[in-house]
């Protein structure tokens, strides 16, 4: 079953959403990939959206040993700690216990919508962790935002 998690962030007017995917159970591994997702919204939604326009409908992928703090250093998404990963793609070739996760992926990219939604995978020690992510911050709003501090 889905577990969906609200965070109310500085303002009353923001906020992000978090659903885990069927099959994950509430830890403190999921706890602390929400925090982290939470903290690091901005660069994981403009990840998200330069993927989407260069390579279509996917997902935001965090590989092992990239989340080792919730707080980051500013640069996550300058830094290249995350990956954009398109359903189909030879890294979402199922083994053992990623194959539940991996069929998670491959609906939830069919459903989303990425102008306000971003499907996020963090590989785990045990097994990815997936999550659908919505906030007030939208994906194109965090893209343009840190385009703008680069300029």
């Amino acid at each position: 079953m889905e577990r969906t998690t609200t965070f109310q962030a500085d303002t009353p007017d923001t906020f992000i959403s978090i659903t885990s995917a069927p099959g994950t159970s509430e830890d403190a591994t999921e706890r602390f990939h929400l925090d982290f997702l939470v903290a690091n919204w901005a660069a994981i939604a403009a990840a998200s959206h330069e993927g989407y326009l260069r390579h279509g409908v996917g997902v935001v992928v965090i590989p092992k040993g990239a989340v080792t703090t919730v707080d980051v250093p500013p640069n996550l998404y300058l830094a290249q700690r995350m990956l954009y990963g398109t359903p189909g793609g030879s890294w979402m070739k199922p083994s053992g216990k990623a194959a539940s996760p991996i069929q998670w992926i491959d609906e939830a990219t069919g459903t989303y919508d990425p102008s306000g939604e971003v499907l996020v995978v963090v590989l785990a020690a045990r097994s990815p962790r997936t999550y659908r992510v919505r906030a007030s911050l939208s994906p194109r709003d965090a893209f343009d935002r840190l385009r703008a501090t680069l300029n």
